[in-house]
């Protein structure tokens, strides 16, 4: 693995396979989210979303098949999920300077746009890095930080920092702040993030660069009635490593069922 000295924080996303990183041909660590997603139970989140997204797609229109019904909550996931990249682009040019203009949003983003501007002068962040990767080793795990920070009303030891994640759904749930953990750690143990970079001959290779030690986590939760909140955590490592066993056992297990009972 190729290793070069560049301090800054690229935007280069590494190349992810099969719900992993591929750092390089023997070493692919799981993606953090991949890892969750898999590995914990989301019925209490996801099964009361999925069935209300499907009855009002029925009630809208009474003549769709089940099938259909079924592909309206796959096209709300999908719209949520492109709704919440462009917030996150957005809010990453305020932070960098930008002229904030709610108005470039989508009309439905913009009470949220609302909401992180309304952040901004209540609690004056520095934002020192956004949108960076990072692994811890003995996880074997990787993932993307949202942005790295600090506040001025706080106080922190030298070359720390917050890290923090924009989040626009309904609510907030015990298993974002495992995730924040996962980065929390990784940043404490090796103190630095990584990109996939391209060499003068068009090769392309690992870079690392050194990142903040991790001081707290945070999430930021932009509602859609322009108000937010802004609530620190601590997730558990412990609930990540189970996490993994389970997602690793169904990983394993998924060819071996009796496809009569499926």
């Amino acid at each position: 693995m190729k290793v070069a000295s560049k301090n800054s924080a690229g935007k280069d996303v590494p190349i992810r396979r099969g719900g992993r990183y591929v750092l390089s041909e023997t070493e692919q660590p799981y993606s953090v989210t991949t890892v969750l997603n898999g590995g914990l139970p989301k019925q209490h989140v996801l099964m009361g979303w999925a069935a209300r997204v499907a009855a009002l797609a029925i009630l809208d229109d009474p003549s769709l098949s089940v099938e259909e019904a079924v592909g309206k909550i796959y096209e709300k996931r999908d719209s949520a999920g492109g709704k919440g990249t462009t917030l996150h682009a957005w809010a990453e040019l305020v932070t960098k300077g930008v002229t904030p203009d709610v108005s470039l949003l989508p009309e439905a983003l913009q009470p949220q746009g609302r909401a992180f501007l309304k952040f901004c002068q209540d609690r004056q962040p520095e934002v020192l890095m956004n949108e960076f990767m990072v692994y811890a080793p003995d996880l074997y795990a990787a993932g993307q930080v949202d942005r790295c920070l600090r506040f001025p009303s706080d106080t922190y030891a030298e070359g720390e920092a917050d890290i923090l994640d924009l989040k626009t759904g309904r609510g907030l749930y015990p298993e974002m702040f495992v995730q924040q953990a996962v980065y929390r750690h990784a940043m404490n143990t090796t103190g630095k993030g990584f990109r996939r970079a391209v060499d003068a001959e068009g090769n392309s290779f690992i870079e690392w660069y050194p990142v903040p030690k991790c001081r707290k986590t945070f999430l930021l939760h932009l509602r859609d009635t322009g108000d937010y909140s802004l609530v620190q955590g601590e997730g558990s490592l412990d609930v990540f490593r189970a996490a993994k066993v389970i997602y690793e056992w169904e990983v394993s297990n998924k060819d071996k069922r009796d496809p009569s009972t499926a």
